[in-house]
């Protein structure tokens, strides 16, 4: 599973997801990404979505979820409502049989339209009973004032001093919207102190009013290398971008190190 923190407030939204991927009890990787940012039309004043998922982190096809949520999503233009839709009728269609009958995915987070804002749900589990059920379901709310909300296994280990924290920072106004991100990442680390399920490395996202795009950042664990840049996962207009721009920072890395160093010209007297 994982630790899903969503904020939204009237003037944006926050959303943190961890990194970790176990299978069978064991650590398969603390570095994994499992969010996605979709943008839709028009270019300056669309609708933006951050989406984080728990649960299947690999497909039956051996895919990362999170390229098989890009590549899915990948060339068509769709609404937000077509989004849902879509997406609900290829899981089901995909994972709801009985080899899967144990493949929990849970898909959450916030919606950013106008002046509105929304948090959602998607999954293939019973609210009552929390069995996997054999169709993909979601749920749309519209957020009226500064909410947090907390999906996966994590959830139930953030403590409650954390809690509190996160009530209470979510009603204030930073002196900069990065505050929010560090808020956010600190929960996620001490809450994987508590749970081996959740990474103590976390990819903190936010999208607000008056900047284009998506701001975040990566998390890494104290006293640890970050490891590099970490690539938001995106698709904008219904074009996945993620390809592209791994390619286009590939090119650039090469570039600089192909570049000769400087010479040093001695000052002349």
């Amino acid at each position: 599973m994982t630790l899903i923190i969503t904020m939204i407030r009237p003037e944006g939204i926050w959303q943190s997801v961890d990194s970790r991927v176990t299978r069978l009890g064991k650590l398969v990787d603390d570095k994994a990404p499992k969010q996605l940012h979709i943008v839709y039309p028009p270019l300056k004043l669309g609708p933006q979505m951050l989406l984080g998922f728990t649960g299947l982190a690999e497909m039956p096809d051996g895919r990362p979820t999170i390229q098989w949520l890009r590549e899915t999503l990948h060339g068509e233009t769709r609404s937000i409502t077509q989004t849902f839709e879509f997406l609900t009728e290829r899981l089901t269609g995909y994972l709801c049989k009985p080899r899967f009958i144990n493949s929990v995915l849970i898909l959450c987070g916030g919606i950013f339209e106008g002046n509105k804002r929304f948090y959602f749900e998607m999954n293939n589990v019973h609210p009552s009973t929390r069995k996997v059920t054999q169709v993909f379901r979601y749920s749309i709310v519209e957020v009226n004032a500064p909410t947090i909300f907390a999906a996966g296994s994590g959830s139930a280990h953030i403590g409650p001093a954390d809690r509190s924290l996160l009530q209470q920072q979510a009603q204030l106004v930073p002196s900069k919207w990065e505050d929010h991100s560090g808020l956010l990442a600190g929960v996620n680390r001490r809450t994987a102190d508590k749970d081996f399920l959740v990474s103590p490395w976390c990819q903190v996202t936010f999208v607000v009013e008056g900047k284009d795009g998506a701001s975040g950042g990566y998390f890494a664990q104290p006293m640890e290398p970050q490891g590099g840049d970490v690539l938001l996962n995106s698709v904008v207009f219904g074009i996945d971008t993620h390809d592209m721009l791994t390619e286009i920072m590939g090119r650039i890395d090469n570039s600089s190190d192909e570049r000769p160093a400087p010479t040093q010209v001695a000052e002349k007297k």
